[in-house]
């Protein structure tokens, strides 16, 4: 069995059905926090579990996760890194988590700049919410992840995406390929 679609029209992502999978405190916070970001100027693209919904796989969340540029942050003399004035942490009781990027992840400032905008929101490509999750020592991201290849993510799109950027993750994606394909056949 193969889940990758080559042939398929690239999927766009879609906030709509993740709208009736969150709360309406969620929606939003997650809204609101984006136009935050947006007034400050600072780059973003929603990624977490929101971004997993907006590409294929809607569930219910408690969290926003935005991915953030550069200028989210304010770098001292001393070398300290500090948050910018008005970065939202928190919206309508719901946490607003802002992701740095690391000097080594230029592939996801390249993300930054091709996000699709959905209701509004700026979303990470699905290449690089496949590998915040991948990075990610959660259970709960490599579950979100085996169902993101359940419902129909290119995972050729993916292998191609982690071979150029992030070959030491390419065996840790097939295994979550493979439970994928164990679940399917049962």
């Amino acid at each position: 069995m193969t889940f990758s679609r080559p042939d398929a029209k690239r999927p766009r992502a879609d906030l709509r059905p993740v709208a009736e999978a969150v709360s309406e405190r969620v929606w939003k916070a997650m809204i609101d926090a984006s136009r935050a970001l947006d007034d400050l100027g600072i780059r973003h693209a929603l990624v977490g579990g929101l971004a997993v919904g907006a590409h294929g796989w809607p569930r219910a969340t408690k969290e926003v996760d935005f991915l953030v540029d550069d200028s989210a942050w304010i770098k001292t003399e001393a070398g300290l890194v500090v948050m910018r004035a008005g970065l939202p942490v928190e919206a309508h009781g719901v946490a607003v988590d802002t992701l740095s990027i690391r000097d080594e992840e230029d592939h996801l400032r390249k993300a930054l700049d091709a996000t699709e905008i959905s209701e509004g929101v700026p979303v990470a490509p699905l290449e690089a919410v496949v590998y915040l999750k991948l990075v990610s020592p959660r259970s709960k991201d490599r579950l979100d992840l085996i169902q993101l290849v359940l419902a129909g993510t290119d995972v050729e799109r993916v292998r191609t995406y982690l071979q150029k950027n992030a070959p030491d993750l390419q065996v840790k994606f097939e295994e979550i390929v493979r439970t994928a394909e164990q679940e399917e056949d049962r």
